[in-house]
């Protein structure tokens, strides 16, 4: 018995026969489901997404962007209009899609400033940021960072003996001169004494004044 439709009250296949023609083809792949969030393009150029990295246009440094973000790709777009800035296939944790258009002619003013900034903890230090810079270019910036991060967190003499046994190892990465650290060297300790912070015993005062008042 051929079924016939509720509301159009007409033979569901002789309806299917009608729009045929006109149907169009299935794609060839399932519909891909993506998450919808927003991040900041940080000062390399680079948006962070589930730790790997994706190159966006120079000028959308410092702002916000929106992504979708799926199982095979990420899409960046404008949050203003929801266009499409640009798509990238999505790639391993630890790891950069570099879009070659988006990369500077020549180096960066601030990453050879860096680099000199650094230079001066030590000839370990300038010679594992040389090497960074030589490697890298502008996207050395980030791991230059990294390094002026480890000079506060460790002795300048510590970073400077890890530079130098990572340069002579052949072995360019921020990643493995933090890890060195964190098993042969002791992370500096906050200090607790300045002549411009009061004691600590001032600041219970003032609590136990402010809530219990005056003695």
């Amino acid at each position: 018995m051929t079924r016939i439709h509720g509301t159009t009250k007409r033979q569901v296949r002789a309806m299917f026969e009608e729009e045929k023609p006109f149907l169009q083809p299935l794609p060839p792949t399932r519909f891909e489901y993506y998450r919808v969030s927003e991040r900041t393009v940080h000062f390399d150029g680079f948006i962070e997404v589930d730790g790997a990295y994706y190159h966006a246009p120079p000028q959308r440094v410092g702002t916000k962007v929106t992504v979708h973000i799926g199982r095979l790709w990420i899409r960046i777009l404008d949050p203003a209009t929801q266009q499409l800035i640009r798509e990238h296939e999505v790639t391993g944790k630890g790891q950069r899609r570099i879009v070659d258009a988006y990369l500077p002619k020549q180096t960066p003013v601030k990453v050879e400033q860096l680099a000199a900034r650094i230079a001066g903890a030590g000839p370990g230090c300038k010679a594992f940021a040389e090497r960074l810079v030589e490697d890298r270019g502008a996207l050395a910036l980030r791991a230059l960072y990294g390094m002026l991060d480890l000079l506060r967190r460790y002795e300048p003499a510590a970073v400077n003996e890890a530079c130098a046994f990572a340069t002579s190892s052949g072995i360019a990465s921020f990643k493995f001169l933090r890890s060195y650290l964190s098993h042969h060297a002791t992370p500096l300790r906050l200090r607790d004494e300045h002549h411009i912070i009061p004691e600590i015993g001032t600041y219970a005062n003032h609590f136990i004044t402010l809530t219990q008042g005056a003695p």
